[in-house]
């Protein structure tokens, strides 16, 4: 079972499952693109960072997570919940991972993916960047991977 389907027949398994989060694996470009609408809560994006890149074929692959049109009642113990998550991902279990761009065009949900930003660089995790535009996360996602790719 993919990481996909793990992550919507958790969600359909939940009462209050509202945001479908559509992943795509662009196989050409190496990325995963994901999609992301309606309410967006902290149990989806949490379920969404455990399984996303569950293959560890795909943890070096790119990741555009694009949240336009979201809205999030997320806290600041939510991105607190995160970020430990990030952590024990990165730090405990030693899972490096691909670059992170992060669109949000709602005020409320960006702030949070600044601070979720924020707090995984202090972490050592520099690999998380948030955006309100798709282009211009795409782009950077093209140039720091580019640049990966010459190291």
């Amino acid at each position: 079972m993919t990481a996909s389907d793990q992550l919507a027949r958790r969600r359909r398994s939940r009462q209050d499952a509202c945001v479908p989060i559509a992943v795509e694996r662009d196989l050409a470009r190496g990325w995963i693109r994901a999609r992301a609408n309606g309410t967006l809560s902290i149990d989806d994006v949490l379920d969404f960072i455990r399984t996303v890149r569950g293959p560890i074929q795909m943890r070096m692959w790119p990741l555009l997570f694009d949240a336009r049109s979201c809205r999030s009642s997320i806290t600041v113990a939510d991105v607190d919940r995160a970020v430990e998550l990030v952590s024990s991902l990165v730090h405990d279990q030693h899972q490096r991972r691909a670059h992170v761009a992060l669109v949000a065009d709602d005020d409320g949900l960006y702030r949070w993916f600044l601070e979720y930003e924020t707090r995984c660089g202090q972490l050592g995790v520099r690999v998380i960047r948030a955006f309100r535009q798709p282009e211009d996360a795409e782009r950077w996602l093209e140039i720091v991977s580019a640049a990966r790719e010459l190291s």
